[in-house]
């Protein structure tokens, strides 16, 4: 059941919304250009064949950049 979560499409797209969420105000913010390239490869590695990579950059979206793209959102 545990694994299901990260074959479901749906939540592969939520995860690629979350960090292109952060991609974008990475751009806006004119972040380091190295943080810029990190989340353009996350995109990237989120729809790689290995499961592996693919699992550990779903688990870094969900858990860790969700809460700060949540904020964001309830600041505005």
């Amino acid at each position: 059941m545990e694994d299901d979560v990260y074959k479901d499409p749906i939540m592969i797209d939520v995860a690629h919304n979350i960090i292109n969420d952060m991609f974008v105000n990475a751009i806006k913010e004119k972040r380091p250009k190295e943080e810029i390239f990190m989340y353009r490869e996350e995109l990237n590695a989120l729809h790689d064949p290995n499961p592996n990579l693919k699992r550990s950059v779903f688990d870094k979206a969900i858990n860790y950049y969700s809460p700060i793209v949540k904020a964001r959102y309830a600041r505005k």
